[in-house]
């Protein structure tokens, strides 16, 4: 299991309240001569920028006419593309609306000819039609946009009925539409937005495109995992911390054992008292009592997370096993089967990552026409593994603690998911949408199987998935070619079965909770001499030494006698009650709608 950062599970918290509104990935002209493809700013790219690339796909021109990195940190919201593929024209930045590139015009090979504010474009009436929403100026919303080609005009009529009139051939505002607005115009709320970023945000213009969004997901490297892995280990201490200064303010923390919630809440020989360590023969220390997941948590979620036991380790693993019972066929035969006849792509990534932006001249390429071909058996198990309604994996772990689960399927399922992906706009671009639709849905499919499981890497995958199957559909259904061919009544009903609702967040990270525990169960032993409940250090240094790779250098050494003395100073029930802690808080808040 690749243990996550709670980072992450806050960042997941923070994002289902944000503004879903994703920037545009593929804008056609009218008359479907040409084809914007825009790929969003993200994490690795060197110039940190979205980066767009037109392709005629009419009898004027070759496939590619231009590519080039956009102006937007992420992408902008709306893109028009005249018909005879002169000009392209975006609006808005993703995040930011009207605040940032309002209007960017590009020549016919790429060029920038103008890039408008919106105080270029808005007359002093319309700023309060203006709406701000976070950071965001929404002026757009009910606005039709064209271009006048007999007047070589972009047009831009807005809702409340005044229209805005940009001379393609000056490359400014026309008379009629001229912002006559002065910055005293501009209501204070609004001005900030525009004028008054402070420098956290100005040095986080590039950082915007950095941050990730639910169609990437990529598989952690092992500097990533390493860090991940320390942070997981390091909130026992860091909770427990907080747990120790409430005991010395006299606030004794008590944990209450929850009556399991759900048919598969825990296994019965897991909860309760079984296993409890027997007072400590001094009389000085009771010993270490299990706790569990508050009765809050447990009542929100339908899940009631096992107890730890330090004395005979709660097998957590075969509790996450308990959420892989499958009643009925199991797609996971069909999807191993896929894996072992999956040919990896030999070729250039970047020809594989144009291929999968649907980029006609990579689909075209013969390495990517014979990997396809190559893994036509493996694609078909991988469709066929879709049509299932479960799909149960068995978790295993060679040392039988959570943070030994290995999880190669992710890998895997990315990775056929990727060739099927290509397979369907290839397709697409043959004229075969119904078979195009069928592939796509086949990944919306997986990402259900995979992002229902119970860990959240895996439920993140999930949602992946099924948000690139998503865009590959969308840009489908807007090709006009392929309008006659599909039939939608039956898209809808396929589309029904393949999109159902992931594992709720909340659950999830009860899966999360019991890594936390079953890594605090083993850091605790028994004293054979005295009884007492004593920090085990030598599972203290193998913590440290799997999870941040330490050494045996003298500040590791240091670093690791301190988080044993830590935690020997916290004690074991406050260790647990404040970790548990956390995770109610995290169950609260992925609870909100």
């Amino acid at each position: 299991m690749r243990p996550t950062l709670l980072l992450l599970a806050l960042g997941l918290a923070i994002g289902a309240a944000a503004d879903t509104r994703r920037p545009i990935r593929e804008a056609r002209s009218d008359n479907g001569a040409f084809c914007l493809r825009i790929d969003p700013g993200r994490p690795g790219r060197p110039t940190g920028r979205c980066e767009a690339t037109l392709e005629g796909r009419g009898d004027g021109g070759g496939p590619r006419r231009w590519s080039r990195p956009l102006v937007n940190e992420v992408g902008p919201m709306q893109v028009f593309v005249r018909n005879d593929g002169r000009y392209v024209v975006t609006l808005d930045e993703c995040g930011y609306g009207g605040a940032r590139h309002a209007l960017v015009i590009y020549g016919p090979q790429g060029e920038l000819l103008r890039h408008f504010l919106l105080t270029d474009l808005l007359a002093k009436s319309d700023w309060r039609h203006v709406q701000l929403r976070g950071r965001e100026l929404v002026w757009l919303r009910g606005a039709r946009c064209t271009f006048d080609t007999a007047a070589e005009h972009f047009e831009i009529e807005l809702r409340w009925g005044r229209t805005i009139r940009i001379d393609l051939k000056t490359l400014a505002v026309v008379a009629e539409g001229r912002a006559a607005a002065a910055g005293d115009d501009v209501p204070p709320a609004i001005a900030e937005a525009l004028f008054a970023l402070d420098a956290a945000d100005e040095a986080g213009e590039a950082g915007a495109a950095s941050r990730p969004t639910g169609s990437e997901l990529g598989t952690l490297t092992p500097e990533e995992e390493a860090h991940a892995r320390a942070v997981q280990a390091e909130l026992a201490g860091e909770a427990a911390q907080r747990a120790s200064e409430r005991d010395g303010a006299g606030d004794e923390t008590v944990v209450a054992e929850p009556e399991p919630a759900h048919p598969h809440g825990a296994p019965g020989e897991m909860t309760g008292d079984a296993g409890q360590p027997e007072p400590a023969s001094g009389g000085t220390d009771a010993g270490p009592t299990p706790a569990v997941a508050g009765p809050e948590a447990a009542e929100l979620t339908g899940i009631a997370v096992p107890a730890p036991d330090p004395a005979e380790k709660t097998d957590y693993v075969r509790w996450l096993n308990s959420f892989a019972d499958v009643t009925g066929p199991n797609a996971a035969a069909l999807y191993e089967q896929a894996f072992a006849q999956f040919v990896p792509f030999a070729g250039n990534g970047d020809l594989l990552w144009a291929a999968l932006r649907g980029e006609s001249a990579a689909l075209a390429a013969p390495e990517i026409r014979a990997w396809i071909a190559a893994n036509a058996g493996a694609l078909e198990a991988f469709r066929a593994a879709g049509l299932q309604d479960a799909c149960g994996w068995t978790y295993h772990s060679s040392d039988g603690t959570l943070l030994g689960v290995l999880l190669p399927n992710l890998a895997n399922i990315r990775s056929v998911a990727r060739a099927e992906l290509v397979d369907g706009r290839a397709l697409a671009q043959q004229g075969q949408a119904a078979a195009a639709a069928e592939r796509y849905l086949s990944v919306a499919a997986a990402g259900r199987h995979v992002g229902s499981r119970m860990t959240l890497i895996e439920n993140l995958v999930g949602a992946s998935l099924q948000a690139q199957a998503s865009e590959a559909l969308l840009d489908l259904q807007s090709d006009p070619a392929a309008e006659a061919q599909l039939d939608y009544a039956a898209l809808a009903r396929e589309a029904r079965a393949a999109y159902q609702p992931l594992r709720g967040a909340a659950e999830v990270i009860q899966g999360e909770r019991a890594a936390f525990l079953d890594t605090a169960q083993r850091l605790w032993s028994r004293d054979p001499a005295t009884g007492a409940w004593h920090v085990d250090r030598a599972q203290v240094d193998g913590l440290l030494r799997m999870t941040s790779g330490e050494s045996e250098a003298p500040e590791d050494e240091v670093r690791r006698a301190a988080f044993a003395v830590e935690l020997e100073r916290t004690g074991w029930e406050a260790t647990v009650a404040a970790g548990n802690e956390v995770y109610d808080r995290l169950t609260r808040a992925l609870q909100q709608p």
